[in-house]
């Protein structure tokens, strides 16, 4: 896979790889220098289409190839192992479960010839034909004499005959305790049935001394409302004056003006050449609701800085959280003032 990692960062500057991360190019004094950001890692398909292509694969094959090589990927970094890709750099897993990237001192994003992710497996050598073993010398046994004995008469036997159980009749007494059995039963029945009734019949009928003794009528509880005592004729309301709010004065924002970055840990989003550009893009954050946005200056770069932070722990949050889980905007994190 890493001939269309370089591909991908030749033409395009970056690339995504799902459920890995992003690796950035960036061309400085005729130098490449790469960045790896594993929070954006979602799938902008550019990978994908670049294996269909070069691996003439289906869409729904191309992605089971690259999760297939990630899985892989993970697996040796939560192993403790570290994961080398030729040309570019070792991936490594930090201590705090993050993945980072340590680049190669040269970069080259030329294609090779072959690719150790896709190449087919080696065949295994045939297993080599065992000799065949010789054939072993049977020796001839003598066989055993035969001895003749008288045959015995056996008697034959005699087979027993099934015995068939009856049922003994029921007796006049049986039948009497099982109709004694049931009369509790009955009666207990027609005792319930008789209750009913006569709830039925004191409920309906609510004229009933019965139930007026058991379920009396409750007597409405009547409730006094004074009555409002009319206000004096002569009395005279104080209404407050209206409070006076002085008018607002409108602070009109000064010139956006370059500055050069401090040794704080800055959320990049932008590196160009010309001020104005630069200018520009901060403006347009400005508008998103990014009130901290500045123009700064790095090198011989002006750099759009979205935020800066005095430890490295909030500007993570900052870039995951609202630049590229919210808005989807590319950044890189740096706190070197030079």
């Amino acid at each position: 896979m890493e001939r269309y990692i370089k591909q991908l960062l030749a033409e395009e500057s970056r690339v995504i790889i799902p459920q890995f991360g992003c690796i950035n190019s960036l061309e400085e004094d005729g130098r490449t220098l790469l960045s790896f950001n594993p929070y954006l890692n979602y799938d902008d398909g550019k990978l994908t289409s670049a294996v269909m292509a070069g691996e003439g694969l289906s869409e729904d094959d191309a992605k089971r190839r690259i999760s297939d090589i990630v899985d892989a990927f993970n697996n040796d970094l939560s192993n403790g192992k570290s994961v080398t890709i030729n040309g570019i750099g070792t991936f490594c897993r930090e201590t705090d479960g993050r993945t980072d990237l340590m680049p190669n001192d040269e970069v080259s994003l030329a294609a090779s010839d072959t690719d150790s992710s896709f190449a087919a497996p080696a065949p295994e050598p045939e297993p080599m034909a065992e000799p065949a073993p010789e054939p072993e010398q049977s020796i001839a046994t003598p066989e055993p004499e035969a001895t003749t004995e008288p045959e015995a008469t056996a008697e034959p036997e005699q087979q027993e005959e099934p015995q068939t159980s009856v049922a003994p009749e029921p007796t006049i007494s049986d039948y009497y305790q099982e109709e004694k059995s049931k009369k509790p039963l009955i009666v207990a029945l027609v005792i319930l049935l008789l209750l009913l009734i006569a709830g039925l019949i004191i409920y309906f009928h609510k004229d009933n001394p019965v139930y007026k003794y058991f379920f009396g009528e409750k007597q409405p509880v009547e409730v006094t409302v004074p009555e409002p005592e009319p206000a004096p004729a002569d009395t005279v309301k104080d209404e407050p004056a209206p409070a006076v709010v002085p008018p607002v004065k409108e602070e009109k924002a000064g010139p956006l003006v370059a500055k050069p970055l401090t040794k704080r840990y800055n959320v990049i989003v932008g590196s160009y050449r010309d001020e104005q550009v630069a200018i520009k893009r901060v403006e347009e954050l400005n508008a998103k609701g990014f009130d901290r946005a500045f123009v700064g200056i790095r090198k011989n770069h002006f750099v759009a800085v979205i935020a800066d932070f005095a430890n490295i722990t909030e500007a993570e949050n900052m870039q995951e959280q609202i630049v590229e889980g919210q808005y989807h905007i590319e950044s890189w994190i740096t706190n070197s003032g030079e």
